[in-house]
Parts: structure tokens; sequence; C-alpha cells
């Protein structure tokens, strides 16, 4: 336990949030097809992502607060399901879809206005490259490497909840 503490300690945010998701890749990798994601887990692991947004600037603070946000409404749904399947299965019971759709048709056109020009704006305040990887506590190579390793494993995350909600008839616009 010790050691691990240790390695905890000398971890840098990009780590933490790389072998997180490597975890759950190979997790998943492992799986049978009937097991599924611990809905808990996969909140842990996004957790760890919200670091970068204080590395981006104030600009992103909005995202940062959207994302939390929509972290801590899964956390909370963790505590009445215990995976992502489950939440799924809620959501499409719950009619969530039809809501979303509606929203689509209707405010999304708004909102994407909104998060675009906000974003057109945050660019402008981006730290320079060198200044990000300090924040980062990361070298040009390492942080390289690990976002090497990130994608990888982002990739087999992104597979997954696809294929949940492909599995429902519920069409991904991503």
């Amino acid at each position: 336990m010790e050691g691990k503490n240790q390695k905890d300690a000398t971890m840098t945010p990009l780590s933490a949030v790389v072998e997180a998701f490597e975890e759950m890749a190979k997790l998943l990798k492992s799986r049978k097809e009937d097991q599924q994601l611990r809905l808990d887990t996969f909140c842990e692991a996004c957790s760890l992502v919200s670091v970068f947004f204080g590395c981006l600037g104030l600009a992103f603070k909005f995202a940062e607060s959207e994302y939390l946000s929509k972290i801590r409404d899964l956390e909370e749904g963790s505590k009445t399901y215990n995976t992502l399947q489950d939440i799924i299965n809620a959501d499409v019971e719950n009619k969530r879809e039809a809501a979303s759709r509606a929203y689509q048709q209707v405010w999304a056109q708004y909102h994407r206005w909104s998060v675009r020009t906000a974003v057109a704006a945050g660019m402008c305040t981006l730290p320079a490259r060198e200044k990000l990887l300090v924040k980062l506590k990361e070298t040009d190579s390492s942080a390289e490497k690990k976002m090497r390793r990130y994608i990888s494993a982002a990739d087999t995350l992104i597979e997954y909840i696809d294929s949940r909600y492909l599995s429902k008839n519920i069409s991904l616009d991503w």
C-alpha cells in the first residue's frame, strides 16, 4: 500500500488519466460480451480529465463546469445504477432519446452557437504549449507518449459506449 501511495504522489495528472483509461480499456478487452463496465469506475476515470480544463485557462471554465456537471450526474446515477449499460437502459426506458431529439430540433442550434463562440474566445487565451506542459508537469516526449496511450485506451471506451447505444438502436451523432 505504501508503494502505491508513493506512486500516486509522484504521478502527473496526465499519467493518472492515462492509467485510469488504460485500466478500463484492459478491463473491457478482457471481458466477455455479457460483462459490463461499472459506472463508478467510469466516473472516477472521467473525473480525472477535469484537471486539463484548469490548464487551458479561465476561458474554458464554462467547459469544465459543464463537464463536471455531467460527471456529477453520472456519479449520482451510480448510486442507483451499477453499470454503464444499466444507466443506458434507464435512459431508453425514460424516453430520454425522444427528449434529446426534441432538444436537438428546437434548441441545440442556439446552444451550439454559444458554445462555439465561447470556444472561439477561449482559443485566444490558451496557454502556449510550453506553459501547458509545465502546468501538466510533462515534457514534450512524455506528453506525446502518454497522449498516444490515452487515445488508444479512449478508443476502446468509445467503441464500448457506442456498442451499448447501438444495441438499443440509438444512433449517435458524433
